[in-house]
């Protein structure tokens, strides 16, 4: 069995060729080959989309039998919260919730297009990363808002980043030696995109991202968690609704308070030669952080553990210190070396540590095939 997976990002295509045998659960063992290329898929016409998918089967042997094509997209809304085989209906299904993903279920669905003209036999299917939360309390899902906001509109808190969170809990517990089901885990999804989890015995209770991915913690170009009343002064002040969107959405985050873009590693870059904005954009970034893992942390009622993922969670040591430094009342000590010197999934904090701490690579690639390894089974 040879699952093909397409996880498309606003600008990066990531394709994985994954082989799990027999096996009712894949590990990074089974990745037969994996690539990410860079394209601004929201930006390509739908011919480039299918270049791109046609170098990838280029580049596998010419014996490889895909048995499936994995995709993940990022809000599934109320209706789709479970791993589903594509067909026009649930393409349609969707597109109709791209106003609320507006970076995301687009370029997602271009690929799926694609992929289905250019790969048309395998099955294809869907993971949703909105899926992992859907089991959230209504105390978590629920807004402060007007009833009928909900009952009508549908308006609630959805959380994204899920299959990373999810994979994330379960290759962090299995570092431990344990199941995620054992134990309270928040899940640092720091990238770009960033959203935090809490998991209680392997179900998520709460998550930092709400109705759109532009809610929560400080990201990259999103602003995350703001009072609204400053939206509705702007709106009063003359700014459109389109170019509040492109501002929250593009132009906010680390790119909007250090103006050096929002990429973390040029902010690192920045904060280092002594750049004032640089430095005030990681202070403000960390605090929404540690505030954010606080928050996930009491929603637990406790803390067994604390795992880093995603770019910025796997590669910048001072973000982990930092959350991990506010986090010693509770008994956490790191391991500077195995934090700052180490690479790949490993266990960062102390021996001693009564809280643990680690760094999961983030392989969204083998959670999609896990769920396909799932889907099989029942059809």
């Amino acid at each position: 069995m040879v699952v093909l997976v397409l996880n498309a990002g606003s600008s990066s295509l990531k394709v994985s060729l994954i082989d799990p045998g027999q096996r009712s659960r894949c590990a990074a063992s089974d990745v037969l080959w994996s690539h990410s290329f860079d394209i601004s898929i929201a930006d390509s016409s739908d011919e480039q989309i299918e270049a791109t998918i046609g170098e990838v089967l280029a580049k596998l042997e010419p014996s490889t039998k895909i048995d499936a094509v994995g995709h993940r997209v990022v809000h599934g809304g109320v209706k789709l919260v479970d791993t589903v085989f594509l067909d026009e209906d649930m393409m349609a299904e969707i597109e109709s919730l791209s106003a609320l993903a507006p970076l995301h279920n687009p370029p997602a669905l271009k690929v799926v297009k694609a992929a289905m003209k250019v790969i048309p036999r395998p099955r294809h299917f869907v993971v949703f990363d909105t899926a992992f939360h859907a089991a959230m309390p209504m105390r978590s899902r629920l807004y402060p808002l007007p009833w009928s906001w909900y009952e009508e509109k549908q308006i609630m808190r959805f959380g994204f980043h899920g299959t990373s969170h999810q994979y994330c809990a379960s290759r962090g517990a299995e570092l431990m030696n344990k199941r995620a089901d054992e134990l309270l885990i928040v899940t640092a999804h720091l990238g770009n995109g960033c959203s935090l989890c809490a998991v209680r015995y392997g179900i998520s209770c709460d998550t930092t991202m709400g109705y759109t991915p532009m809610e929560g913690l400080m990201m990259g170009s999103r602003c995350g968690s703001i009072d609204p009343g400053i939206l509705i002064h702007v709106l009063k002040e003359g700014m459109s609704v389109d170019e509040l969107d492109v501002t929250l959405n593009k132009q906010s985050g680390i790119a909007g308070i250090s103006e050096t873009g929002k990429d973390m590693r040029a902010l690192m870059a920045a904060r280092k030669n002594g750049d004032e904005r640089a430095v005030l954009a990681f202070d403000v970034f960390v605090h929404r952080l540690n505030s954010g893992i606080g928050s996930m942390i009491a929603s637990l009622g406790g803390l067994d553990a604390l795992f880093f993922t995603g770019g910025i969670g796997e590669n910048t040591a001072e973000v982990r210190a930092s959350a991990c430094l506010n986090l010693q009342w509770l008994g956490l000590s790191l391991d500077e070396s195995l934090n700052v010197e180490s690479s790949g999934d490993r266990i960062i904090s102390a021996s001693g540590s009564k809280i643990v701490a680690a760094v999961v690579e983030a392989r969204e690639d083998l959670a999609i095939t896990n769920e396909w390894l799932k889907l099989s089974a029942k059809s």
